[in-house]
């Protein structure tokens, strides 16, 4: 996915506790503050990294937090 300045963004799936979890790494404007997202089948996460955004959907059940928190702290952007 090319974004302006040629800077890519990531979208991985990752087997999480519960079931697949999707993961994207965004270069766009960071949001102000941690955004929780869901619909009747998952829930997700959208978190701010330098750069960027970082999200992580997956089913009701997984630990979206927990593996989001993980995540953030172990990408290097």
């Amino acid at each position: 996915m090319d974004i302006e300045n040629d800077v890519q963004g990531v979208h991985m799936v990752a087997q999480g506790d519960v079931g697949p979890m999707t993961i994207m790494v965004l270069p766009n404007t960071s949001v102000s503050q941690d955004m929780e997202i869901s619909d009747a089948r998952f829930d997700g996460m959208i978190s701010a990294m330098p750069g960027g955004n970082l999200v992580v959907v997956g089913e009701k059940e997984e630990s979206i937090k927990r593996f989001s928190t993980m995540l953030a702290a172990n990408i290097n952007w």
